[in-house]
């Protein structure tokens, strides 16, 4: 209920709740219901369970609004987010705008919150495409937890693939900035995820890439960068070719066999390669990318795995939180 009543008590109350009910088998419909009666800005849609994606596309399909905010169940908003946000975009209205968030878990003994709070950047910055672009990863752009612009949206027929079980978010947040003309990062949290124990994921990284539609996510990433900013083709085949070595690189370490999808990434970063070389990157990124596309692909694996293994024992530390807050 928090995402709803976080929903309902923003400062900026000229707005639409919309709510998707997926095929809930719980209190979540006669919940939703009961704050509708109440409130005449909620509206109810139901589907059969059909997943997330479709879920958001039901909701972008019944909006009116001109701006967009994806709530999930778990999340809630502070209280000033969307005023917040629509002061920044409407300063920058061809920039893709986002903030800070907390990350939360609840603390069952106490029956409160451990909170934190996730900065992605150390002041408050407009980034061009280019510099947005490259840093989209050290910003942690990749959810959906965003201020997205209707217009663009359906100007350009943006919708979640449906269908994609693993980086539908990640791939229709990359495809909107390659729609803007860059950034506008705002330096305070307006944002609460709730990360809960049984949420994580125990599906090999390497479907994260490439999930059971069969859509391949570093050739629709590389498309979207060449069809809306062609100026910058060059980055684009090196970015093209890192997101490539990423899929080898996670599917050797998750055991995942050498099919014709590692085979057509490992044929792609060599392809674009001398590309990779011309982005701004630590020259050990630039060592593993050789390793990865010149050592036969066995030998590589063996390599990851034992690079991995280093890694996971000096990262073995709780997740640390700055501070407590009171469960509503």
């Amino acid at each position: 209920y928090r995402a709803i009543e976080s929903s309902i008590q923003q400062t900026h109350k000229k707005i639409e709740i919309i709510i998707i009910d997926d095929g809930s088998t719980d209190s979540t419909l006669k919940i939703a219901q009961s704050y509708a009666e109440k409130d005449s800005r909620i509206k109810i849609f139901h589907q059969e369970n059909s997943g997330v994606s479709r879920a958001r596309n039901y909701g972008i399909s019944e909006s009116k609004g001109e701006y967009i905010i994806f709530l999930d169940s778990d999340d809630w908003l502070e209280s000033q987010a969307i005023e917040i946000f629509l002061h920044y975009q409407l300063k920058n209205p061809d920039k893709f705008v986002f903030a800070d968030y907390y990350v939360l878990c609840i603390d069952e003994q106490n029956k409160n919150f451990l909170r934190r709070t996730v900065r992605r950047g150390s002041q408050t910055k407009i980034y061009d495409f280019k510099n947005g672009f490259e840093n989209m990863n050290s910003l942690r752009i990749s959810n959906i937890m965003h201020f997205f612009s209707s217009n663009v949206i359906f100007k350009n027929e943006l919708r979640f693939v449906e269908g994609m079980h693993y980086d539908e978010d990640a791939l229709f947040v990359f495809e909107y900035l390659c729609m803007t003309n860059g950034l506008c990062y705002i330096h305070q949290p307006l944002w609460n995820r709730l990360i809960r124990p049984d949420s994580a994921t125990k599906t090999p990284l390497n479907k994260r890439r490439k999930n059971s539609s069969g859509i391949f996510i570093p050739d629709l990433k590389y498309e979207s960068i060449i069809k809306y900013h062609p100026e910058f083709t060059e980055e684009a085949k090196g970015f093209h070719a890192e997101l490539c070595r990423d899929y080898i690189t996670v599917a050797l370490q998750s055991n995942h066999a050498i099919d014709e999808t590692v085979l057509h990434s490992k044929e792609e970063a060599v392809k674009h390669m001398k590309f990779f070389m011309k982005l701004n990157r630590p020259l050990l990124k630039k060592i593993a990318m050789l390793i990865a596309l010149y050592l036969p692909l066995p030998i590589v694996r063996t390599i990851w795995k034992i690079k991995s293994r280093c890694e996971t024992k000096s990262q073995q530390q709780p997740l640390k939180f700055d501070e407590t807050v009171e469960i509503w």
